[in-house]
C-alpha cells in the first residue's frame, strides 16, 4: 500500500480517493453530482432515496462488472427509465498530478464509451489505471455492496485472509503470502503423496502375502504330484511281481 502523502487537515492524502461523483440518467439520478470529503463519508437517507445507487455508480464507473453488484445482469438496466443512455463520472485524487477523471457512457444497446481526462480509452486501460490505485471493486473486503453481504458472511477464514491481504496488504506482503501458500500447498501435496505411498505399501504387502501362500501351495502340489508318480511306479512293479 502506498503511504499517504503529507497533507493538512481537510485535504485529500490517499491516492485513489474519490473526490467527486457525477451521474447523468443513472437509475433515479437525472443529473446529480456529489463532492466527497477526504475522510469518512456517510450517506444517510430513507429507503429508495438512492444510497445504493451511489455504490452502484462507483462500481460501474471504476470498470466493475454488474455481477459484482448482484442486482442486474445487464448494464442497460441501470439507465434511467425513459432515457436512451446514461453516464457515470468518477474523479480520483492523484497526489503528484491533476486528479484523474474516469467517465463511462453507455446506451440501450449496451455499447460503452470510456474516457480518462477527456481522452477516449479502452476498458483494459481503465482497469490498469484502477488497479494502479489499488482499487478492487470485486474484493468484498474492500467494496461490499448491499446485495453481496450474504456472500461476504459465507467466506471462510482462508477466503477472508486472502481478500484482506489483497485489499490492504503491501506488494511485499502479498508476495510473502503467496510464497507461504505455495509452501503450504507443496507440504500438503507431499503429505498426500506420503499417504498414497503408505497405502500402496500396505496393498503391495498384502499382495505379496497372498502370492507367498500361492507359492507354498504350488510347492506342496508339486511334492504331492511327485509322490503320486513314485507310488504309481511302485504299484506297477508290485503287479509285475
Amino acid at each position: 500500500m502506498q503511504p499517504p502523502v503529507s497533507s493538512t487537515p481537510g485535504e485529500f492524502s490517499q491516492p485513489g480517493s474519490i473526490v467527486r461523483l457525477k451521474f447523468i440518467n443513472f437509475m433515479q439520478y437525472k443529473d446529480t453530482a456529489f463532492n466527497c470529503g477526504p475522510n469518512l463519508n456517510v450517506i444517510i437517507g430513507p429507503n429508495g432515496s438512492g444510497k445504493s445507487t451511489i455504490v452502484n455508480g462507483i462500481c460501474l464507473g471504476l470498470a466493475g462488472k454488474t455481477s459484482v453488484l448482484g442486482r442486474a445482469s445487464s448494464i442497460t438496466d441501470f439507465i434511467k427509465v425513459g432515457e436512451e443512455s446514461a453516464e457515470v463520472e468518477v474523479e480520483l485524487f492523484h497526489p503528484d498530478n491533476e486528479n484523474v477523471v474516469i467517465c463511462r457512457k453507455w446506451d440501450q444497446s449496451g455499447k460503452n464509451l470510456w474516457t480518462v481526462d477527456g481522452k477516449k480509452v479502452g476498458l483494459r486501460e481503465v482497469e490498469r489505471l484502477v488497479a494502479k490505485f489499488r482499487i478492487q471493486v470485486d474484493n468484498l473486503c474492500q467494496f461490499l455492496p448491499q446485495d453481496k453481504v450474504h456472500d461476504f458472511s459465507r467466506l471462510n477464514s482462508k477466503g477472508l485472509l486472502d481478500s484482506t491481504v489483497d485489499a490492504v496488504g503491501e506488494v511485499e506482503l502479498k508476495e510473502k503470502h503467496k510464497e507461504l501458500k505455495d509452501l503450504q500447498k507443496n507440504m500438503n501435496e507431499g503429505e498426500d503423496l506420503f499417504e498414497r505411498k503408505k497405502q500402496m505399501l500396505v496393498e503391495k504387502t498384502e499382495q505379496c502375502r497372498r502370492l507367498e501362500e500361492d507359492v507354498k501351495a504350488f510347492d506342496e502340489k508339486a511334492k504331492i504330484e511327485k509322490k503320486i508318480s513314485l507310488l504309481e511306479g511302485r504299484l506297477v512293479w508290485s503287479k509285475y511281481q
